[in-house]
């Protein structure tokens, strides 16, 4: 390394330390607030987020007001940013901003309480994240007798109020069958909450808040959110802050691109991402869940994450490769081939499988091709679960700090973390979502046979947890021995050891899984 770059790796290492985020995550699920803690840890960022019993859990929401007194005690002027859910610190979580529970006027004095906490502390970046709600209402034994109907309904009705030809019968149907109570209390819930983005928006472009991202819900092609996004856009667009307002598709993945911006501004770098696509035209294409054209997701999700795309024939910091939906067969396996030969290069490459079907489920010979290289643990990040827009902003946040910690020089401290979050994605993006999870579904259904497997409780949840346990216990184990453990060629000793894994379901259901674990440096042995 030449002087001016040990230099300016010096520098960069400095300008990290001490480095640390607040968050307010959405929700207590591994994937809002676990995964950002993870990534953060990749360039040394400790990410600090309220107790979890703050946080809710399921249908139990959380307690806004405790949750901005906490945010009140923190040591926010010593942070590099603030990353707040809106949704959180609001209504007590997403499942709970699907509810007209809470009155408007109470979450409006959330949000000056939380403005105030702002203007305590005006050097220190504000980061805001919030949601569109999607079309349906939660899936639990509650809402399943009338959930579809009131979606049947409310989707038919916008498509009517925007001048589209429906079928009469269908509609006629649909007006039978949805129950207008839940409907009047479901329009209640949509008006509060674009009340709310509307304050967000305008607090934004006051200068309350630095940064601002929406993400759209589980997107589909009609439905009440999409009016609500176009009023929303023209209000940004008039106010001129379009800089500073990012509409993203999806949410549970804005802590984790949130932490990677705050790591990035705070380090005065911005990696420079070259996307390769396993078939270019679907970017034309909207994903499964989401409005958008997949390019425009990508876009998105590296803008707001604080990267950006490289221009064509230059330089890149990493490449970005992006398994697209329902490729075709040669086009795939070239995709691989070039994936493949790139990561056995040393090529620094992270990985987004966002051919994930209606089940949200990675994809099985793209995780085969990868795991059958003995290179598999030097990918800077993989990611292949529920959106394309969740996929993608969680592998490019983890690419972008480990890009970031290697040009610091963090060492194996870094390159631990890094590990232990890329096998924490082959375990649960793959094994449980490909392996586990069908199983799971069937012994629910064989356990409670008389209610929806959406919703587990009792004896029932206590079986499907205890399998799951035993499972991905299994499962880490095996993938740590078969490809992060390494070995000393020349002392003939295991270079990383794997800490006791922890499992099980954080909610009461098995559609996700909670992994606890650390890789680490394997002591010397004399």
């Amino acid at each position: 390394m030449g002087l001016w770059a040990a230099l300016a790796a010096s520098l960069l290492a400095a300008s990290l330390q001490p480095a640390r985020v607040v968050l307010a995550p959405i929700d207590d699920r591994p994937a809002t607030g676990q995964f950002a803690r993870m990534i953060g840890a990749i360039a040394g960022v400790e990410v600090q987020t309220p107790p979890p019993s703050m946080l809710g859990r399921f249908t139990t929401p959380g307690d806004p007001d405790a949750v901005l007194s906490w945010l009140e005690r923190q040591e926010l002027d010593e942070s590099a940013a603030v990353v707040v859910s809106a949704e959180m610190v609001c209504f007590g979580g997403l499942v709970a901003s699907r509810t007209d529970a809470t009155p408007l006027a109470s979450a409006l004095a959330r949000l000056d309480r939380l403005r105030t906490i702002r203007r305590v502390h005006p050097q220190t970046p504000f980061y805001v994240f919030a949601t569109i709600p999607r079309v349906l209402p939660t899936a639990t034994v509650e809402t399943a007798p009338w959930r579809d109907a009131l979606g049947t309904y409310v989707t038919l009705r916008e498509q009517i109020r925007s001048g589209r030809a429906v079928d009469a019968k269908a509609w006629a149907k649909a007006r039978r069958k949805a129950p207008m109570a839940r409907v009047e209390a479901y329009d209640r819930m949509r008006r509060r909450n674009e009340a709310v983005l509307v304050r967000l928006i305008e607090d934004t472009a006051a200068g309350v808040y630095d940064y601002l991202t929406i993400g759209q819900d589980d997107a589909a092609s009609s439905g009440p959110h999409v009016p609500e996004g176009k009023r929303l856009r023209a209000l940004v667009e008039r106010l001129g802050i379009g800089g500073k307002v990012y509409f993203c598709e999806g949410i549970d993945q804005h802590s984790s691109v949130l932490v990677s911006r705050a790591a990035l501004r705070s380090a005065g770098w911005q990696p420079r991402v070259r996307i390769v696509l396993s078939d270019p035209p679907a970017a034309r294409r909207p994903a499964p869940y989401e409005s958008k054209p997949l390019a425009k997701t990508l876009e998105d999700q590296l803008l707001a994450s604080g990267a950006r795309p490289a221009e064509d024939g230059s330089a890149a910091d990493y490449t970005l490769f992006v398994n697209t939906p329902k490729p075709p067969r040669e086009s795939f396996e070239s995709f691989c081939a070039r994936l493949v030969a790139a990561l056995e290069a040393g090529d620094p490459c992270a990985v987004a499988d966002v051919n994930l079907g209606e089940e949200g489920i990675a994809d099985e010979r793209l995780f085969r091709a990868i795991w059958q290289s003995p290179s598999v643990a030097d990918l800077l990040a993989y990611a292949g679960w529920n959106t394309a827009g969740n996929t993608m902003g969680t592998t490019i946040p983890a690419a972008n700090l480990a890009m970031l910690a290697r040009r610091a020089g963090m060492g194996s401290r870094a390159e631990a973390a890094r590990r232990t979050f890329l096998l924490h994605r082959f375990a649960n993006d793959f094994a449980y979502h490909k392996l586990v999870r069908p199983i799971a579904y069937n012994l629910v259904r064989e356990l409670q046979p008389r209610q929806p497997p959406f919703e587990v409780r009792g004896e029932a949840f206590a079986l499907a947890d205890s399998f799951v346990r035993r499972a991905m216990r299994s499962y880490v184990e095996r993938y740590f021995r078969e490809r992060f453990q390494d070995e000393d060629a020349l002392a003939r000793r295991p270079l990383w050891e794997l800490t006791p894994v922890d499992a099980g379901l954080p909610w009461p259901r098995v559609y996700e899984v909670r992994l606890e674990f650390e890789i680490r440096p394997a002591p010397l042995v004399p």
